[in-house]
């Protein structure tokens, strides 16, 4: 499995990511969270199977390894993978954290032989870059382990 070199030694809690997650749904949507915040949403309220979120969440790491990042409302982070797996990056951690995830993103998070192309970093704000990066190096962590932490049903 491809992995960023960098991984984070601080992480949200899970607890309050399954808090901010439900919200967001309107806790309509079943869903567990990673060890370090990873999420995988079921389709439905219904719960699946561990092997299930598991199989989606190796899915995400295996393609293209791309992801969106949206500010909500709130000030907190969607940044969103393949299919139904996100990640939540709290303002608030992000901000006490700011300069640490700056360090280990430029340090090691871009893939061997990836890098930046000229005018995407300028479409994309930069803070959304470091959002991102954090947490794509965050569901690399999660999908080595495959260890859930939490669960929501609504």
């Amino acid at each position: 499995m491809i992995a960023s070199l960098w991984q984070p030694t601080s992480v949200e809690d899970p607890a309050t990511i399954a808090e901010v997650a439900a919200f967001y749904t309107g806790r309509s949507r079943a869903f567990v969270i990673y060890k370090s915040g990873t999420i995988v949403f079921s389709d439905t309220g219904s719960a699946r199977p561990d092997g299930d979120y598991d199989a989606t969440l190796l899915d995400a790491v295996n393609g293209a390894p791309d992801f969106n990042v949206r500010e909500m409302e709130d000030g907190n982070f969607l940044v969103r993978f393949k299919g139904p797996v996100t990640e939540i990056v709290l303002r608030s951690f992000y901000d006490a954290h700011r300069e640490a995830i700056r360090i280990g993103v430029d340090a090691g998070a871009l893939l061997p032989g990836e890098e930046v192309r000229p005018g995407t970093e300028a479409q994309l704000p930069k803070e959304h870059y470091y959002v991102g990066l954090y947490a794509r190096s965050k569901l690399f962590i999660d999908a080595s382990s495959l260890e859930i932490c939490e669960r929501f049903t609504p």
